[in-house]
């Protein structure tokens, strides 16, 4: 009877021992190698990967073509996003040569800058996969037409690391 015992205690202290050491702790997190988020502890892929497109400042949103009346200020805006593993310092540029009777400018950094601004002082820090969704192109005109504005974002440290977007004002 001792024996049986002895036996089944090291049964149950086996299947005991095999069950609870197979059972794994699930890990949720990104378990894509190439990915800026990835989580080489996590054994569960909760579709949170960023994974990094070729270019590193990506256009998410915008506003290409913005109609309203002669003297009312049209409002463009216009989504950036940091699509890299890195964090990013991003200047705004407006490229805009229209009549006097026009007026083109631009809010970017949580700043306003008056139509003369042509590039913000300023820069945008955006953090690794971070958008941003404060850029706003502001035009009026006391002249019914269509106008082109052309705004270019770029960073910091390499003014050839950039992204365009085109918006046409039309004013009625």
């Amino acid at each position: 009877m001792k024996k049986n015992t002895v036996q089944i205690f090291s049964l149950i202290a086996l299947l005991f021992t095999f069950f609870f050491s197979s059972c794994e702790q699930e890990i949720d997190g990104c378990t894509d190698a190439n990915a800026c988020n990835y989580n080489e502890e996590a054994n569960n892929d909760d579709n949170s990967c960023q994974i990094p497109i070729d270019e590193i400042l990506e256009i998410t949103y915008v506003d290409t073509v913005v109609s309203g009346a002669v003297g009312e200020d049209l409002i463009a805006h216009v989504h950036i996003r940091n699509s890299s593993c890195n964090p990013v310092s991003v200047k705004a540029r407006k490229v805009y040569n229209g009549p006097e009777e026009t007026s083109a400018y631009f809010c970017f950094a949580g700043v306003c800058f008056s139509s003369s601004t042509i590039e913000s002082p300023l820069a945008l820090n955006l953090g690794v996969f971070e958008e941003d969704d404060y850029f706003k192109g502001y035009f009026s005109s006391s002249v019914a037409g269509e106008y082109d504005v052309k705004y270019r974002f770029y960073l910091e440290d390499d003014m050839t690391t950039l992204v365009e977007v085109d918006v046409t004002y039309i004013v009625s």
